[in-house]
């Protein structure tokens, strides 16, 4: 018997999470090709300057919605009322209603997952549905970007990025927003032999504070795309926790792939069994 409503994935956040929630939806889709996703609150959001995979994927405008927020389900909805809800269901840790799920904290298991929902509402941060989707992105960023990446290819191979995210990290009281310290940072470069290419949304913070490592090369792109697409042409990488140099670090990436993480770091997608069911050197 065929299903009454049609699920919905909302995305939200920066292009990592966006990429995250995305891959979720593939999954899903798989197996239910009622399946959709809806960017109305990164729209309404206007987020990390408007930022989105619908753009950075070309996606067909009829394989998602973008809802006003008026008509978004409460638990994404901008409003007090939604606000007041979703405080209420974090305090009380309940991801599950009758008609959505609330992955809140991009903490659920895949394995716990509810897959019977007319609403998906949050992070969903798998690994799982990541290599799911592996292959399928690599071809499609390959296929729009493939000047840029054979260039960033040329001159990034065989190096190691190192990414530093700040932004919002600096201002975040999440834990797993934390911003890396200069000390695991110098003692990543310390630790390689490799020549090192650093990554910023703000470069010349890192400029000022790596100086007296006169070797490093500082990349200059026009815009996160771009920076994103460069990062995934490096190597090997030392990342800082964040969900965008993750997925640029795990897009175009084998067996051979070496990638250092900061301890301490509480998202399930820097696990120690997330890293295992990629199968990268990882330290």
């Amino acid at each position: 018997m065929s299903k009454l409503f049609k699920p919905v994935i909302y995305l939200q956040g920066g292009l990592g999470n966006q990429l995250f929630q995305y891959v979720f939806y593939l999954n899903l889709l798989a197996n239910d090709d009622q399946v959709k996703f809806d960017i109305g609150r990164l729209i309404h959001d206007k987020q990390h300057n408007n930022i989105s995979v619908v753009d950075f994927l070309q996606l067909n405008e009829n394989s998602y919605r973008s809802s006003k927020n008026k008509s978004l389900p409460y638990l994404i909805k901008d409003s007090i009322i939604s606000k007041f809800i979703r405080y209420v269901l974090r305090r009380l840790n309940i991801r599950k209603t009758s008609s959505s799920f609330y992955d809140y904290d991009a903490m659920t298991s895949y394995a716990d997952l509810g897959k019977d929902k007319k609403n998906y509402i949050g992070y969903f941060q798998f690994v799982d549905s990541a290599l799911f989707a592996k292959s399928f992105l690599e071809s499609k960023l390959s296929e729009l970007y493939r000047k840029e990446l054979d260039s960033y290819l040329l001159s990034y191979s065989g190096k190691v990025g190192l990414h530093i995210r700040r932004g919002d990290f600096v201002t975040s009281k999440d834990i797993k927003h934390d911003c890396v310290s200069l000390d695991y940072v110098k003692s990543a470069i310390n630790s390689t032999l490799q020549e090192i290419v650093v990554f910023s949304d703000d470069i010349n913070w890192c400029k000022e504070n790596l100086y007296e490592y006169p070797s490093l090369k500082f990349h200059n792109g026009s815009n996160a795309f771009y920076d994103f697409l460069a990062l995934s042409q490096c190597s090997n990488y030392i990342l800082s926790g964040s969900t965008f140099s993750w997925w640029a670090a795990f897009l175009f990436s084998s067996k051979n792939t070496e990638v250092v993480f900061p301890k301490g770091q509480g998202a399930q997608f820097l696990s120690n069994n997330s890293n295992k069911k990629i199968g990268w050197l990882y330290s």
